[in-house]
């Protein structure tokens, strides 16, 4: 299923064909997929190059898991969210291991998501 956006100055095919989809297929992602999506966001850039991301994923194979997760979410995200094959949350750490606070962080994590959600695209 694609959408892909109406542009009005040229930008890449694949970003012209991400979108939010509201509705999932039920079907598996395959592993070497979802390793291939939290690789690509490692690569995203960040503050002292840091990386201050971490992912928790769920999918249906661990029902309770999966289950837990979509218990995070808001009520109304759960009604969508319940049916994804995948769950996948960010966190920020929003300390330096060293100490003080990093005021990048959540810039940083947003890197990182947009650059999964890209690979996502090309998969």
């Amino acid at each position: 299923m694609e959408n892909p956006a109406t542009n009005r100055h040229p930008i890449h095919d694949f970003m012209r064909r991400r979108w939010s989809p509201r509705a999932f297929s039920p079907r598996p992602v395959p592993l070497d997929s979802l390793r291939s999506l939290l690789e690509a966001a490692s690569w995203a850039a960040s503050a002292f190059n840091i990386q201050p991301w971490r992912f928790l994923l769920a999918t249906r194979d661990d029902a309770a898991a999966f289950a837990r997760m979509v218990e995070c979410l808001r009520p109304g995200n759960q009604d969508w969210a319940k049916h994804a094959p995948v769950l996948i949350l960010s966190f920020a750490q929003r300390e330096f291991d060293k100490g003080g606070a990093n005021r990048h962080a959540w810039h940083d994590v947003g890197q990182a998501v947009a650059t999964l959600a890209l690979q996502a695209i090309t998969l």
